[in-house]
This record gives structure tokens, C-alpha cells and sequence, in this order.
């Protein structure tokens, strides 16, 4: 799940790409449409209008790949309802320069593959406008217990209302939460998501293995300072989040359940949190997340657009496990 990133921020060029909307046509019809735009103008607190901007554009640096000189943008619960009811870059919002800049496909490589292969979600909205934490409550229990304000500092056990991974594992179906650095699973209690908790060096092994539970949540370092961060906070760098995406999402295409599982990248306040759901059999499924942007990524779906890489992947995973000894 990435920190303070739009669609529009991140993805809002797809709404012109030429390429990408021309073969949505051919398969879906002439009025489809991606609801994206990096071509806006805002007022600033004097009155003066602001126009967006490319990253790339960002002076000193060839591209604002963590935004050193500017501010995380605002998204307090007091902050965000400035944005709602007066102006985007209004005083009080906590918005500067930066949160009007966007980046294009050649800045976030990874993100752009998956985008033109796979699904993207261009109307994914978080579930309480506000900060940090509320939301990622609303993630995993679909409430935030009447909070509203990020705790500091946040405390092991301080959440008490039920999950969907204690759901889960109710209904006897396996779990995994992989962290990087902190697992924040625990702010539900440390003892009771122990059955849970993983480090991310045991994701790579188990997907290695084939042995990855039904349904993994998936962390990137967070708590670990800006420079090396790799959930997409700014000030962190993007680089470093697309390098962890590309990794994690690699350790699942060779994993042996590719084909019957999804991949889905999750996006809102703190964190890339993506999670893997793993089916027997082909379905439809609806998938209700807390996000602003998404993307799908699997085997079953988006064939027309991902057919040619699958089919390497596909051909590469079986010459691996042609290579293995065989088992004894």
C-alpha cells in the first residue's frame, strides 16, 4: 500500500496512452476510457494558479524520485477536509509544490508494466479520509474503532476489533502476513497474530517452495528512515519501491501457484500492501479494498494484454523445474 499517492500522481498518464487505449477499444468498445488526469491547475493560498507537473521537471534533481525538498503532502483528518472543502493547495492543507507534480510511465517502470499487462482500478477510494493508521484499521478490520488521528506512539495491542485474518483463519483458511522490517500486525497484538507474523526472507522461501498460504499480505520496510524506506512515503524513494515490488511480485509469478492466484497491489496511506489469494479453480471474485490505486495482476485475467510475458514466464518456470533433482 503506497503513502499519499493518487491515481493521477502515479498512474493519471494512462489516460492519454495512445497505445493502452487503443487496444482497451479493440477489446472493450469505443467508450472505453481510463478516469485519470496529470493536466490540472489549482489555486495556492494567494490566489495564484498552480499547474501540475512532471516530476521529472523537478530542477536540482533529474526527477523528484523522493521529493527532498518539499513536504510529505497533508493528510490529516483536519488537513484532508481543508482539501475537501476549500482548496488543494489552501493554508492548512499541508500541500506544497509536490503534491501538484506526477510522474509518467518511463519514471515508474514497474508500475507501468503492470498497468499495461495486467488491471488497474482507476476508482478505488480510501475508506476514511484521513491518516495513516484509521486506514489501515479500515484495512484489515473495516472499522477504526472511532479513531481518527494516527497514534504516537503506537502501542502493540492497541487495536482490539476483529480482523479479517482471525476471519480467515476461523474458517480454517491459511494466512500469512510477510513484514519487512515492523510488522504493524502486531498493533492488533503481538501475541495473538504470532501464528501470523513472517519475515519477507520467508515469503521468497515459501514461494521458492510452492508453500505460500491461501492468502498473503505482504509488507514493504517501513520505521526504517526515509532513505531506506520502500513503502512509496515521500520522502522516500520510488526507486527503492518499485526495486521491492519487482522482487516480490517476481518470487510469485515462479511460484508454482501462479496460475491460480492473484496478486493484488493495494494503495493508501502507509504502505505498498499488496496480497496474494490463491484459487482451486477458476471464479469471479470481488474484491473490496481500501485504496486509491489498485492493480490485479494473475494468470486468469488480462490475458490479451499480459499473453506474451506470461508465456516467458511460464516457459522459464519450466525449464527451472526441469532443472531440479528430482524428489526422492
Amino acid at each position: 500500500m503506497m503513502e499519499n499517492r493518487s491515481f493521477d500522481h502515479y498512474l493519471g498518464w494512462l489516460a492519454t496512452d495512445n497505445g493502452y487505449l487503443e487496444a482497451g477499444r479493440r477489446l472493450y468498445g469505443s467508450r472505453f476510457r481510463v478516469d485519470g488526469s496529470v493536466d490540472q491547475t489549482y489555486l495556492d493560498p494567494t490566489g495564484q494558479r498552480v499547474s501540475t507537473r512532471p516530476a521529472s521537471g523537478g530542477g536540482s534533481e533529474r526527477i523528484e524520485s523522493r521529493g527532498c525538498r518539499f513536504q510529505a503532502p497533508g493528510h490529516s483528518w483536519v488537513a484532508s477536509r481543508v482539501q475537501r472543502d476549500k482548496r488543494f493547495l489552501a493554508r492548512g492543507t499541508g500541500n506544497d509544490d509536490f503534491a501538484v507534480t506526477y510522474y509518467q510511465g518511463d519514471d515508474l517502470a514497474i508500475y507501468a508494466a503492470m498497468a499495461r499487462r495486467f488491471t488497474v482500478f482507476d476508482d478505488w477510494h480510501a475508506s476514511l479520509l484521513g491518516p495513516t493508521f484509521p486506514n489501515r484499521q479500515y484495512y484489515l478490520s473495516a472499522q477504526s474503532e472511532g479513531r481518527k488521528t494516527d497514534p504516537v506512539p503506537p502501542r502493540e495491542g492497541m487495536y482490539k476489533a476483529e480482523t479479517i485474518v482471525d476471519r480467515l483463519a476461523a474458517a480454517g483458511v491459511p494466512v500469512g502476513y510477510y513484514h519487512t522490517s515492523v510488522a504493524l500486525l502486531a498493533l492488533w497484538g503481538a501475541d495473538r497474530m504470532a501464528p501470523y507474523i513472517r519475515s519477507l526472507d520467508r515469503y521468497f522461501e515459501d514461494a521458492a517452495a510452492g508453500t505460500l498460504p491461501r492468502v498473503v499480505f505482504l509488507e514493504p520496510g517501513f520505521g526504517v528512515g526515509d532513505a531506506l524506506r520502500t513503502d512509496d512515503h515521500p520522502r522516500g524513494d520510488i526507486g527503492l519501491g518499485q526495486r521491492w515490488v519487482r522482487e516480490v511480485f517476481q518470487a510469485f509469478v515462479f511460484h508454482c501457484q501462479f496460475d491460480s492466484g492473484f496478486l493484488v497491489e493495494n494503495t493508501r496511506e502507509t504502505k505498498i500492501r499488496l496480497f496474494i489469494l490463491q484459487v482451486t479453480a477458476p471464479l469471479g471474485m470481488g474484491l473490496i479494498v481500501a485504496a486509491v490505486l489498485g492493480a490485479l495482476a494473475s494468470a486468469l485475467i488480462a490475458r490479451h494484454m499480459a499473453a506474451p510475458e506470461l508465456r516467458r514466464l511460464r516457459r522459464l518456470r519450466r525449464e527451472r523445474d526441469d532443472e531440479r533433482p528430482p524428489s526422492t
